[in-house]
């Protein structure tokens, strides 16, 4: 993959990252908030673990493909010494549910 094209999925890793942690941070306080006035929190219990969850995939997603970015740069006649399509990154984030 072309160092330009991977700059950009890391920036765009970093960003989901960084909008990830921004919409833990308000769903915790959501919880908070419900806790401490006495209502309900089951839903937004619920869709903080899927937050949890999606911001876990994406912190995996980041990981590998800054892994992968350092294996190019360590020893690029390596990489390219790979089978075809041996260098892209899986798709951890994929539901498994959808096939």
């Amino acid at each position: 993959m072309e160092s330009r094209t991977m700059a950009q999925r890391l920036a765009l890793a970093e960003s989901q990252v960084e909008h990830g942690g921004i919409r833990l941070s308000r769903q915790r306080t959501l919880v908070k908030h419900l806790e401490r006035h006495g209502l309900g929190t089951f839903h937004a219990r619920k869709l903080l673990r899927e937050l949890e969850e999606s911001q876990a995939c994406f912190i995996a997603s980041r990981d590998q493909l800054k892994s992968e970015m350092d294996l190019l740069a360590v020893s690029p006649s390596d990489v390219a010494q790979r089978a075809p399509g041996s260098g892209t990154s899986p798709d951890l984030c994929a539901d498994p549910r959808l096939g």
